[in-house]
């Protein structure tokens, strides 16, 4: 069943309100009440990741910044086991995808985003933006490299 948007809107206050008290646990309690999926499925470990990368962008912009690194652990945490959880390939491409945003966006780590993203488009070809997101990481990737031998 859908949520209100008010419903939705509050779980969401009270998750900032406990990641500005460095409680990340307490923060994705608060943001587990507002899912829409069957909770411990894959959609639901989905949407969970989803919602703490959400968490991950609004809270620097309140002045916290020191308990993303804990919220994007979290998130990853579930992006795994949602993929444990589906033997579809699209899901899983989704999911390998989401994850190659963290990982570069969040992490810096461009070599396991662009493993992410490769990984996404070999189990759905189709998928927007997997190999466009990879190579263009591989460039980058390789430049910094091209520069650093100069």
């Amino acid at each position: 069943a859908e949520l209100p948007a008010s419903a939705n809107r509050v779980a969401a206050e009270n998750a900032r309100a406990a990641a500005k008290r460095d409680d990340a646990a307490g923060a994705e309690q608060m943001l587990a009440t507002s899912t829409r999926a069957q909770p411990n499925t894959s959609w639901w470990h989905f949407e969970m990741a989803q919602k703490l990368i959400q968490l991950a962008y609004d809270v620097p912009r309140e002045g916290r910044s020191q308990i993303i690194p804990e919220i994007v652990s979290r998130s990853l945490y579930h992006l795994t086991t949602a993929e444990s959880l589906t033997s579809d390939p699209r899901q899983r491409a989704s999911i390998k995808a989401f994850a190659g945003r963290i990982q570069e966006r969040y992490l810096g780590d461009h070599a396991a985003a662009i493993a992410s993203f490769r990984a996404a488009a070999a189990l759905s070809p189709d998928h927007p933006q997997a190999m466009a997101s990879a190579e263009r990481l591989q460039r980058t990737a390789d430049a910094m490299a091209a520069i650093a031998r100069k």
